[in-house]
């Protein structure tokens, strides 16, 4: 009898011991589970502070937080930083004839194609707003930032949407060496005008800031 008496004991013991580490086991998964949860809904709320939800691209909150640290990099390394402002011409007729779902696919892909011109890790492709998309490249001349405006202008003409007729941009196109001097001029500003005055020449072009006379 006090054998099994024992063994009971042992097993209760044992038993005890396991259910124990079993409850451990599962407060830990229940407690990592809860943790990674409110990492991810951290990091999405983050990424939608400053990412534009319709097309993944920075939005125009992240530009203003971050071109001046951009600027004063350009700055260090004495080379000029330049600024891309695109615009979708025509891009109202496109929401009124086929709908908003399908500006907003023409949007998306707009987007990815003015991102995937810019090849650099450091360039920065934001979404302005509503159909305007501005690209800051670090450390780039005007002859540069030209090449790079071509390969977004011709991407987008390239584009095969369905319903959404043919797609192109005005571009417009500032570089700026930064000193000490210059620092505060507001260069997005700058390649603001001149894509204003591609869309006066015509739409579907590009101009630099400060030729025929847009300064």
């Amino acid at each position: 009898v006090s054998e099994r008496l024992l063994l009971e004991q042992f097993l209760s013991q044992h038993l005890f011991t396991l259910g124990y580490s079993m409850l451990a086991f599962l407060v830990g998964c229940a407690l990592f589970i809860m943790l990674y949860r409110q990492a991810k809904n951290l990091e999405r709320s983050r990424l939608l502070s400053t990412h534009d939800a319709l097309t993944g691209l920075h939005n125009r909150r992240s530009l203003n937080e971050n071109l001046m640290t951009l600027c004063r990099d350009s700055m260090r390394v004495s080379k000029p930083i330049s600024v891309i402002f695109a615009d979708i011409d025509h891009f109202k007729q496109v929401n009124d004839r086929y709908g908003h779902e399908t500006g907003d696919i023409v949007l998306k892909a707009v987007a990815s194609a003015i991102e995937g011109a810019a090849l650099r890790p450091m360039d920065f492709c934001c979404r302005w707003g509503g159909e305007e998309f501005v690209s800051v490249l670090p450390e780039t001349t005007q002859e540069g930032a030209q090449l790079v405006a071509e390969r977004m202008a011709t991407a987008v003409r390239n584009l095969k949407i369905p319903r959404a007729g043919n797609i192109t941009i005005s571009i417009g196109i500032a570089t700026l060496t930064l000193n000490a001097k210059n620092l505060d001029m507001d260069i997005v500003s700058m390649a603001d005008q001149a894509m204003l005055a591609a869309k006066a020449a015509g739409r579907n072009q590009i101009k630099i800031f400060g030729a025929n006379g847009n300064d």
